[in-house]
């Protein structure tokens, strides 16, 4: 017997990183967050409410994403505007709840899920052949611009607490919402059920907080995580897993979602300073979709953190990949962007800055593989990439390294970073009134693949 095709439909945000980032406000992108979650995380009869479609049980959850599936017309006709029609539909949904977002639609016929995004969902994401909906263009180029987020003009002024009343434009009206805040059921709400820590930091300065005594307490880390390799994993699955039905496919894809959920309970656990936090959550997801994971967490949390969640990443892909029990698949993994910063820098700058972190860290291992860039902005060195296998390897010279005085380390990358021809000798000269030549010696080989720079720029967070 024949299976019948279908006509699945994916509507996604565009550059939501970008979006959730346009308010310096941690209340303002946690609004965002909420906001999001709200209008894609749909349940299957709300979704036949209102696009007369199904929700696509074959995809993966994902914020941000809203897949659905329809019965295919026998025309491709016919289809390409059944999907513009619904496509529409859910633009105006997603636009009445996130007035300033960027929303894209994507759509392919075939007998699963799997094989549409093979065959045409994939390469039409990838040459942008996709049907886009913007948010529209001010005609009061003159009006009065939202005070938080000066991008858009505002509409009106808004009772905030605390005294304050500015005007804003919609979008950061619909951010700082209370029901909007409080009551969606966010990645940061899912952790803090998971974790069991019912309070959460108010802005980034209580985040910084909680750094430990040894710092100021006045910085933060952002992570941007993605997956290697998903593409190939899911091309391979597609083709070489005809035996398997659809809801084993759809089985893989879900187990593979709730592996990056899974991982970042994990990291998040295992960074708490229970102590020290008392109920308080200290890390904050942003995004969490399919193998992206966006988030903040105290500096000095931030090494463990990244370490741990590529580690417990890549075991539980390896759970699932091993269900799937089809020959070719590639293994998975995941990349990080880590960028270090003081908690007053504007955050969508951080946000471009992990972005970028992210790629480096990717062309290094050309999705092989786990591996993490980093920046710091404080310090202001250039951006490091480094494979996690080499950072395990070099734990206990990274430890010893961290362990020297702060200013004996300074003095070193000053050295280091000093251009006069005259500089190796006063690096050497330095060594030896440090009087711990062995501590370094594991990072001055010609091959070595943490160099004594680097190590020295990670060993400022290094805990």
């Amino acid at each position: 017997m024949m299976t019948r095709k279908k006509l699945y439909l994916d509507v996604s945000g565009v550059r939501i990183q970008s979006y959730l980032s346009r308010t310096t406000h941690l209340r303002g992108r946690r609004g965002a967050s909420a906001a999001l979650a709200e209008a894609t995380r749909l349940e299957d009869q709300e979704i036949r409410r209102l696009f007369g479609a199904s929700l696509n049980t074959e995809a993966g959850e994902a914020d941000g994403v809203v897949n659905l599936v329809l019965d295919a017309p026998d025309s491709e006709e016919e289809a390409d505007r059944l999907a513009r029609d619904t496509a529409g539909r859910v633009f105006r949904h997603l636009r009445a709840r996130l007035p300033a977002a960027e929303f894209q639609a994507v759509w392919a016929v075939d007998t699963s899920y799997l094989d549409a995004h093979r065959t045409t969902i994939g390469p039409r994401l990838r040459e942008g052949d996709v049907l886009s909906d913007l948010p529209p263009v001010s005609e009061l180029p003159y009006a009065r611009i939202c005070e938080r987020c000066h991008l858009d003009p505002a509409r009106d002024r808004v009772h905030l607490g605390d005294g304050e009343r500015p005007y804003l434009c919609p979008d950061c009206m619909m951010r700082f919402a209370h029901r909007t805040r409080e009551d969606a059921r966010t990645a940061e709400y899912e952790l803090q059920k998971r974790l069991g820590t019912p309070a959460r930091p108010k802005e980034l300065p209580e985040l910084a907080a909680l750094g430990g005594k040894d710092t100021d307490r006045n910085h933060v880390a952002t992570v941007f995580v993605d997956g290697n390799a998903f593409g190939h994993f899911f091309e391979k699955l597609a083709h070489h897993g005809r035996r398997l039905s659809a809801e084993s496919k759809a089985r893989i894809s879900r187990g593979l979602n709730q592996a990056t959920r899974d991982a970042l309970a994990e990291a998040a656990a295992a960074v708490r300073r229970p102590e020290e936090d008392g109920d308080m959550l200290c890390v904050i997801p942003y995004l969490v979709g399919g193998d992206d994971v966006l988030l903040s967490l105290p500096a000095d949390r931030a090494w463990p953190f990244v370490r741990h969640y590529l580690r417990s990443f890549t075991e539980r892909t390896k759970a699932v990949r091993a269900e799937a029990d089809v020959p070719g698949l590639p293994p998975l993994s995941a990349s990080a962007g880590l960028v270090f910063a003081h908690h007053k820098l504007p955050f969508h700058l951080v946000v471009e800055d992990a972005a970028s972190c992210l790629a480096a860290a990717k062309r290094l291992v050309h999705g092989k593989k786990e591996s993490v860039a980093f920046y710091d902005h404080t310090a202001g060195h250039p951006t490091h990439a480094l494979c996690l296998a080499d950072l395990e390897e070099h734990q206990s010279d990274l430890d010893a390294l961290t362990a020297l005085p702060e200013s004996g380390r300074h003095a070193l990358a000053a050295h280091l970073r000093h251009q006069a021809p005259h500089a190796a000798a006063a690096t050497e000269a330095h060594l030896d009134r440090l009087g711990r030549r062995d501590v370094v010696e594991p990072f001055l080989a010609d091959q070595a693949p943490i160099g004594l720079q680097q190590a020295l720029d990670i060993a400022r967070w290094w805990r």
